[in-house]
């Protein structure tokens, strides 16, 4: 089969399909659309935003990260529209294309488009999902501080297109199939939230009943800021289930920077703040020594003799903690909400006697230990349903899987 797309080797990342097909640029079955309804207009429309669950309605008065002053530079977007977020490609952890089903308005960051007459948009939806779950977009950034990729970009990558028929059958198979693994992660998801309101009730009753005083954090922890030279150190991984722990032992796959140098070094005992994810409790006093992405924030205790790690690990669990990050976090939309050093260091938190501290860690980790061994359970699920809904994904567009 050939391996060429005008003229040029075609990008080992695309898995041509072993069934009838044409392999043309983008641009040449998609057009950029870009409506801004204005001042007059804007306000009869309702608000929309891209998110990992797809383009979903969002309150105009939504509180969580900044707002715009007003919609007037919003874009319009009708139900069947493609919506893209291809900025700052090297935060792995957002969404980047949807599928609108709604007429509303998009932030102007995105890129919208509309398929002509020989794509279905739910094939092309299924298409770029491929890409985006195989982190090919992260790897196209144009260069430059936010890593993006533009319509120009993105209109020149290789658009694999089978016949209407075909498109039908990729989409009703794909349809069928993932609705049932979307309801059993479904199911997984709201006993892991069960699990961690158990975990995070147990931490706030013991935290409530201790003789505490506020001590602001910076009295508490000193921001350390050390790379990795070599990048050959394990790899750690940051979770509001589990906490930090070794990437490896992890059952994800993830898309990961060729080279690791210039990494955070991590000690044992220091915290580690996933500063993109702290308001979802993405943290946690590690056990291990290692590296973690540059983007998260590294703290060690200003005295070992004064604090124990293992209450801090769990009183940053509790919701009160939770919500005061997440209203002191700082981001245009909720999925790249930051929480910063000099933020982080200038909170409060409750500071019992170095004796209560550990009295109540490790009451803590006796009353919680079936919960969090549950936790690991449902996890696990939770990934292997997560890598065969996108393996059956890419089966079907690369017709490895007949349907």
């Amino acid at each position: 089969m050939s391996r060429q797309f005008r003229g040029e080797h075609l990008p080992d990342w695309v898995l041509e399909p072993n069934y009838e097909h044409e392999i043309i640029p983008v641009g040449y079955v998609f057009q950029k659309s870009k409506v801004v309804p204005g001042p007059s207009e804007s306000e009869q429309y309702q608000r929309l935003s891209l998110t990992m669950n797809g383009v979903l309605p969002r309150s105009r008065e939504a509180t969580d990260g900044l707002q715009p002053e007003n919609f007037d530079g919003y874009q319009l977007i009708k139900p069947g529209q493609l919506i893209f977020k291809l900025i700052d490609l090297q935060n792995v952890s957002t969404s980047r294309v949807g599928l609108s089903e709604d007429l509303g308005l998009v932030s102007p960051a995105y890129i919208a488009l509309t398929a002509d007459r020989r794509v279905l948009p739910k094939y092309a939806y299924w298409y770029f999902m491929d890409l985006y779950n195989r982190r090919i977009f992260n790897n196209l950034s144009e260069g430059g501080v936010r890593a993006n990729l533009s319509w120009e970009g993105l209109r020149q990558l290789p658009f694999i297109l089978p016949s209407i028929e075909r498109q039908r059958h990729i989409v009703e198979f794909l349809d069928a199939e993932l609705e049932q693994i979307d309801a059993l992660t479904a199911e997984q998801e709201r006993l892991v939230s069960l699990l961690i309101e158990r975990r995070a009730a147990v931490a706030e009753e013991l935290v409530s009943r201790a003789d505490s005083k506020e001590v602001r954090n910076r009295g508490i922890f000193r921001h350390v800021d050390r790379k990795s030279k070599t990048g050959e150190e394990e790899l750690l991984s940051v979770s509001h289930i589990t906490g930090v722990t070794p990437r490896s032992e992890k059952n994800v796959t993830m898309f990961e920077a060729e080279s690791k140098i210039g990494y955070n070094l991590v000690e044992p005992g220091e915290l580690v703040i996933n500063t993109m994810w702290a308001w979802m409790g993405a943290l946690g006093v590690s056990d291990f020594e290692g590296i973690v992405s540059p983007s998260y924030d590294i703290y060690e205790f200003i005295d070992r003799g004064e604090f124990c790690p293992e209450y801090f690990d769990m009183l940053y669990r509790t919701d009160r903690y939770i919500g005061l990050m997440k209203a002191h976090s700082r981001g245009i939309w909720e999925s790249r909400l930051r929480l910063y050093p000099d933020v982080f260091l200038s909170l409060t938190s409750p500071v019992p006697s170095l004796k209560a501290q550990q009295q109540i860690a490790h009451e803590y980790r006796v009353k919680c230990a079936e919960t969090d061994e549950l936790l690991l359970k449902v996890q696990s699920l939770t990934s292997l349903l997560e890598e065969r809904k996108q393996a059956l994904i890419t089966a079907a567009v690369t017709g490895e899987l007949e349907v």
